[in-house]
């Protein structure tokens, strides 16, 4: 049994990681000729820590070391120097590197800002040149304030740093003077632009008999008790924010879950409560939620069901606040758990699940103790994105939406990252071999992870305007869907 205080503690995220500025990932920095290319492999997200400097001179290493600071722009002279500026939110930071990576040397000019409810700095580093000529390389600096924004530039000695002159504000940089860019190797981060739907091929599943969901709409004030396979009972829920002219209760999908018996549970975004329907679409047992667990101003999210059958029901408080309804398996509630962010995803029969904790992904016992923790995706290294719910197979591998498809094994061991359409997500369903995510409508795209190839799927018959939740079955091998803003249930035979 999950503890209410315990297992939840270690999640607890802070609302500045909402305002955190985007990852520093992996680049490959190019000479103007080719001949050397370098690469930066920060040891920090924020990329204020050090790095890992790989520089290439063709097809053979020429140096690799650990540098204290991480370059996040930067060009490389014919001769192998390099030079550019380190991020920092105190100070514009460059360096200068000789051509065995040694450091030459150095520059620190102190940021400005402006005064108020919180200090702000007005200025950053934006760009940096080359001029091979004169042996100088400038760094273009941008200063916000005064209104509208300026740019100046300091030139720099690309022997040992030393600050040759600096220019007053002037004009805004051209495009085309622009150097020091870094070429990002990763094939997932412009996936859009490599890998268009439209062009994959179409797979075509066997459909099973559909099955109709036999929902029973409660009415305001009314409480009853309805026996599950193995004699448990639940108390349905007493209130919901919508009612029909009949007196009973609308029913609005707004996640789906699969148990450890091959229940769906579908949770209802008008009352927080969550139904149980067996697979001839019984409906088997309600986990019935206080008239206050949703409203407007605390909706209703993401559904995970753990291995023993207990029940958690995500509710966002506000912007940066999230908790849980926490309900047993009879579909007794037992309060509300304060996790401070997830979506969870529980590993099939383990008493294990995988959660956000601010920006990684991390493996943990029921009991609070942390196995494992995800910082980067498979292959590029790029740094995780906190992003939606961890899709984990019935034999406990997992993968996760993170600009393409990171693929991890059972213990996180980093597998495979995996390019997607640019509008590909938010929801993922993953079989082991198959990876399901919905890309738009009543349309999904298919990974085979044992051919390694992308379909698209395209359900026969679906309505226009539909909406689906997609889910695997605890045996992996059906491919179920439930429509969103209905009660219909429909079933395809994955291949083997």
């Amino acid at each position: 049994m999950l503890s209410e205080i315990g297992f939840f503690s270690a999640l607890a995220v802070s609302a500045p990681q909402l305002f955190n500025p985007p990852p520093v990932n992996p680049m490959t920095f190019v000479s103007g000729s080719g001949e050397y290319d370098l690469h930066v492999d920060p040891g920090d997200r924020s990329g204020k820590g050090p790095a890992q400097y790989v520089m290439r001179r063709g097809t053979e290493i020429a140096w690799e070391k650990e540098l204290p600071f991480t370059l996040v722009n930067l060009v490389i002279s014919e001769e192998g120097r390099v030079a550019g500026f380190a991020r920092d939110e105190s100070a514009i930071q460059t360096f200068a590197l000789g051509p065995t990576g040694e450091i030459v040397g150095s520059d620190s000019l102190k940021k400005t800002g402006i005064s108020g409810p919180h200090w702000v700095k007005t200025q950053r580093a934006r760009a940096t040149l080359l001029d091979e000529d004169q042996g100088q390389f400038t760094i273009v600096v941008i200063d916000q304030v005064p209104h509208p924004r300026t740019e100046y530039r300091r030139v720099f000695d690309l022997r040992d740093c030393t600050l040759v002159q600096e220019y007053q504000p002037t004009t805004k940089l051209p495009e085309h003077d622009r150097h020091g860019q870094g070429v990002e190797t990763d094939p997932a981060t412009n996936a859009g632009a490599t890998i268009a739907s439209s062009n994959l091929p179409v797979v075509e599943l066997e459909e099973l008999t559909p099955v109709e969901l036999q929902y029973v709409p409660m009415r305001l004030g009314e409480s009853a008790e309805q026996s599950d396979t193995d004699g448990a009972k639940a108390t349905r829920g007493t209130r919901s924010k919508e009612q029909r002219t009949d007196g009973s209760l609308s029913f609005r999908p707004g996640s789906v879950g699969v148990g450890p018996r091959g229940h769906v549970y579908i949770q209802d975004l008008q009352t927080a409560s969550v139904y149980a329907f067996d697979r001839e679409g019984v409906h088997r047992r309600t986990a019935g939620a206080d008239s206050e667990d949703a409203s407007f101003t605390t909706p209703i999210g993401n559904l995970a069901i753990a291995p023993g059958g207990d029940i958690y029901v995500e509710r966002r408080r506000h912007a940066y606040r999230i908790d849980c309804l926490h309900f047993d398996r009879n579909g007794k509630r037992v309060g509300i758990v304060d996790p401070g962010a997830f979506p969870l995803s529980f590993v099939p029969g383990k008493n294990q699940f995988w959660g956000w904790d601010d920006h990684d992904l991390i493996l943990m016992k029921t009991s609070g103790e942390e196995l494992r923790r995800l910082e980067r995706r498979p292959e590029d290294r790029h740094w995780l994105v906190r992003s939606g719910k961890p899709a984990v197979a019935p034999d406990g591998r997992l993968v996760i939406l993170n600009e393409g498809l990171a693929y991890f094994g059972p213990d996180g061991e980093p597998l495979a990252t995996i390019p997607l359409p640019a509008d590909a997500g938010p929801r993922v369903a993953f079989s082991g071999r198959w990876a399901v995510v919905f890309e738009h409508v009543a349309r999904a795209l298919m990974v085979d992870f044992v051919d390694e190839s992308i379909f698209r799927f395209e359900p026969p018959n679906t309505p226009d305007g539909s909406s689906w939740f997609w889910a695997v079955s605890p045996k992996a091998d059906e491919l179920w869907m439930v429509e969103r803003y209905n009660t219909s249930w429909r079933r395809f035979r994955l291949p083997n």
